[in-house]
């Protein structure tokens, strides 16, 4: 009995010994599940220039990386918590760009990050910017005209809960962007700002949690630990291409501005203007940063628009620099030839000449030789 007792005892602890828990588990997809999974919560429309891209279904207020989230850290870096039941996909997958009349669009990718963002800091601010499709790690949309793509909070303000409270007013996001850097980073994403830079500038311990696979698409936070579901993205075996179940004319999707009227007015949030905190309402701030982005996107179309006109000057210049070439080369080349020809002509008038000279010389001595001939007779 003792024996089965001790057989039964090394039976479990090996069992116990050799089993993987489902958080190490690596689910694969392809992108066919991103388009299937997101279309309940938004439309996917396509886009001349990056293909399938979807729009959610959210206020004129939702901001990538901003709204109904925040930030925390774990062994990846500052990671974003989304609440959104979509936010396991849309901030840890692919990228995010703006159209100034529908708003903020996702495009799908195949890797995941904590955050697919740009970081900034200095003078007393950390700031972060989702990247767009063609931007890298590391790209400066100060450079680009894109300073509306910009979130900046104070650096005692860094790592709140509730940090949607204390976004600095982006009126300020030039002022800014003048007095801070990129912070760069080695890895394929930005982990953003150094945790023990925060420590002693908020006098708050930082809890870094770890991060653990979920076999179901979400997300569970727990203690010190945050159970997320990030598959591993694959091309499709079958050789088909993925796409939506269901593709919307871009024309149906209700503009911005037209959407989520129950939006709340009264809804306060604590704002830093550069002349002191103050209380203003949401729709305040979003009414402002729509101004704001339509304001830099129009900048930027009339920049690029500039530079075309530039660009399509210097070609007409060119242009008729190069015809004025071809005419000077044209102009010598014709010169040349008649100087040759001139010259080529007076060769011939010479002799002519000396053939003349010659032939008068001979005729004389002939008459002068009758004459004394004639003469003697």
């Amino acid at each position: 009995m003792r024996n089965v007792f001790l057989l039964f005892v090394l039976l479990i602890s090996f069992s116990c010994s050799t089993y993987k828990p489902y958080t190490q588990r690596t689910e694969t997809v392809t992108t066919q599940f991103f388009y299937d999974e997101l279309s309940p919560y938004g439309d996917w429309v396509h886009n001349r220039e990056y293909g399938y891209v979807w729009i959610p279904h959210t206020g004129r207020s939702f901001y990538p990386y901003a709204s109904n989230g925040r930030w925390i850290l774990t062994d990846y870096g500052w990671t974003w918590l989304s609440d959104y039941q979509w936010g396991w996909a849309v901030f840890h997958y692919g990228r995010w760009d703006f159209d100034p009349q529908y708003g903020w669009f996702w495009f799908p990718g195949d890797e995941w990050a904590p955050a697919w963002v740009v970081w900034r800091q200095g003078n007393g601010y950390y700031g972060w910017a989702p990247l767009s499709p063609e931007s890298g790690i590391g790209w400066d949309y100060r450079n680009d005209d894109m300073g509306y793509r910009w979130v900046f909070v104070r650096e005692k303000d860094f790592g709140r809960s509730n940090i949607h409270r204390y976004y600095v007013n982006s009126r300020r996001n030039d002022e800014i962007l003048r007095s801070t850097r990129i912070i760069s980073d080695a890895r394929r994403y930005a982990a953003g700002p150094d945790p023990g830079e925060i420590e002693n500038t908020t006098g708050r311990r930082i809890r870094k949690i770890s991060v653990t696979d979920s076999y179901t698409p979400g997300r569970r936070i727990s203690k010190n630990q945050l159970e997320i579901y990030r598959p591993k993205v694959v091309a499709a075996r079958n050789g088909q291409r993925p796409a939506p179940p269901n593709i919307s004319d871009v024309k149906d999707i209700r503009p911005m501005r037209e959407r989520n009227r129950s939006y709340q007015p009264e809804d306060v949030v604590r704002e830093n203007s550069g002349q002191g905190e103050r209380d203003v309402t949401r729709e305040q701030v979003q009414n402002r940063r729509e101004k704001d982005v339509q304001r830099q996107y129009q900048q930027k179309q009339n920049e690029m628009q500039r530079r075309q006109k530039v660009k399509e000057n210097e070609q007409r210049q060119a242009e008729q620099d190069k015809q004025q070439q071809n005419s000077a080369r044209q102009y010598e080349q014709n010169r040349s030839e008649r100087i040759q020809r001139t010259e080529q002509q007076k060769k011939v008038m010479q002799k002519q000449r000396e053939k003349s000279d010659t032939s008068g010389t001979g005729r004389s001595e002939k008459i002068q030789n009758k004459n004394v001939r004639q003469n003697r007779r």
